[in-house]
């Protein structure tokens, strides 16, 4: 969409809305910000009298022209036929001649209730510069009719039937199969065979889910479901389809790698069956023996679907010297997460030697410290999107802590100005106090 590129490669700050559709609410708001402006300087006098009756003229009759232009060859916005429509069929075939109809109509209504909106404004300001109001009354009017016109707009959208006496403790209710899982107190992923798995965000509601939907994925996460993620899922459905019982299912699954450096523990397949267990799954973290350096992000993607992720990992050339070039397999070392909240995860380490570490979590360095004994820790992107990180020798705990710096800087200002605005309040109090025995 070259039109929403343009806006993020170019327009400050455009990159932090969600949506693309953002452009039309900038549109909406940047018109509306300046039309409050050319008030503003009316009310202010900045503007010749003569210049300023002759532009309230020209500008009521541009924008009522368009309007009516609309109102009266409404067709001219196009044919009121969407791509939806086409799957109108059997008893809702009528609707395809219908829609359009009543699709004309409504632009039609609001061109001419426009019309009569922009009239109105045009002569309180017009009578406002030939001085037959009075600023006061002029302003209390213009404000009444922007009111008048934005409620019953904000209506439509906004009603009655959009509130709810009280929400359900549960919004989404649990199936077999979610009980089943939910016994399970440790931290684990699933994978909901019996939904859209990357546009359907249900499972989310009680697991933590491989899939699920968001219009604002990390990057990173995406390419991974389009090179890694959907073709090993295939892989896993091709397997069902001739599975004759779970076991058979075992070697797909030992296979799987990427999914299993997720931590795919349940994989749902009918909401009111047990779901199948899947016992290769690498954990929450783990050590690898071997250390696999690419050349480019297209490369690791690459490798990251033939390495065995139990034992080895991937990493970006650039980021090799972050961790060391060669391991000494230590199989009493051990590494389990001991604690975990969502901006807080403590794992327990016990090994005899340097060891290579990777954690089934993001990496995401904007907010996210490691630190061992209270001491902050360096980590690093492996496997394309996780976590991996260089362990000395001890038993100890490491600490992940999400401690974003725009969030302390934050709330620091949030208090400082908290503070002045109280004080500043109560210095207007004590002048008032003070003033009042003299005033008297």
């Amino acid at each position: 969409m070259p039109l929403t590129d343009f806006f993020i490669d170019y327009i400050p700050l455009y990159s932090k809305f969600r949506t693309v559709s953002m452009t039309l609410v900038a549109t909406g708001f940047g018109v509306t910000l300046l039309a409050f402006l050319a008030i503003k300087e009316v009310y202010e006098g900045n503007i010749d009298k003569a210049k300023l009756t002759k532009s309230i003229l020209i500008s009521a009759g541009i924008t009522a022209g368009i309007s009516m232009i609309f109102g009266l060859v409404p067709s001219l916005a196009g044919n009121f036929i969407s791509p939806q429509d086409a799957s109108l069929q059997g008893d809702f075939a009528f609707m395809k001649e219908t829609l359009p109809n009543d699709r004309k109509s409504l632009l039609r209504s609001d061109a001419w209730r426009s019309i009569g909106f922009i009239v109105l404004g045009a002569l309180i300001l017009y009578a406002y510069a030939k001085g037959f109001l009075k600023k006061n009354v002029s302003v209390a009017l213009l404000g009444f009719f922007i009111l008048l016109d934005l409620f019953p707009v904000a209506k439509r959208y906004l009603n009655d039937d959009n509130f709810a006496p009280k929400r359900p403790k549960q919004l989404v209710q649990t199936t077999p199969a979610d009980n089943f899982i939910l016994q399970d107190k440790s931290q684990y992923r699933i994978l909901d065979a019996t939904v859209n798995i990357f546009n359907d965000a249900t499972p989310s509601y009680h697991h933590k889910n491989i899939g699920g939907y968001h219009a604002a994925k990390l990057r990173r996460y995406q390419e991974l479901i389009n090179m890694q993620l959907e073709h090993e899922i295939g892989q896993l459905f091709g397997a069902f389809s001739q599975a004759t019982t779970i076991e058979s299912l075992y070697p797909t699954l030992d296979s799987l790698g990427v999914l299993n450096m997720l931590n795919l523990k349940y994989i749902i397949y009918n909401k009111e069956a047990q779901p199948i267990i899947n016992p290769y799954n690498n954990g929450n973290a783990w050590f690898v023996e071997n250390i696999r350096v690419a050349a480019d992000a297209n490369e690791e993607m690459k490798l990251l679907g033939e390495i065995d992720t139990k034992n080895e990992l991937v990493i970006d050339q650039s980021l090799a010297s972050n961790l060391p070039v060669s391991i000494v397999p230590d199989s009493a070392a051990k590494i389990s997460l001991k604690s975990y909240k969502p901006n807080h995860l403590i794992y327990s380490v016990n090994t005899q030697s340097e060891q290579v570490a990777v954690f089934s979590e993001i990496f995401y360095d904007k907010g996210w410290n490691a630190s061992i004994n209270g001491k902050e820790v360096p980590y690093t992107r492996v496997n394309y999107l996780l976590r991996g990180m260089t362990l000395e020798p001890g038993a100890y705990e490491l600490e992940f802590r999400f401690e974003p710096r725009s969030y302390k800087i934050g709330n620091i200002i949030a208090i400082i100005s908290s503070i002045l605005l109280i004080l500043v309040f109560a210095g207007y109090l004590i002048k008032f106090r003070v003033k009042a025995p003299i005033n008297s």
